[in-house]
């Protein structure tokens, strides 16, 4: 069974630019769900684009990390 590790989930656009930070803490092992509610740090709107969902968990060698694309239409 796994570890506690910090985990990290960020919405950036095509860019690179951060849009917003979904989770940013240290988490058990299971299974977690979470939704984003298009808006920026700031609770602005984000604008229609082309995202990228960034997740990473664990240090170094132990480590996971997966990146989905979606598309926010407005």
């Amino acid at each position: 069974m796994g570890k506690t590790a910090f985990t990290e989930v960020v919405v950036r656009s095509a860019d690179g630019k951060k849009m917003k930070t979904l989770i940013s803490e240290t988490l058990a092992p299971g299974t977690y769900g979470l939704s984003w509610d298009g808006t920026d740090e700031r609770g602005n709107p984000a604008v229609s684009d082309v995202c990228f969902v960034r997740m990473l968990s664990g240090r170094e060698s132990r480590s996971y990390s997966a990146t989905r694309k979606l598309i926010l239409l407005r």
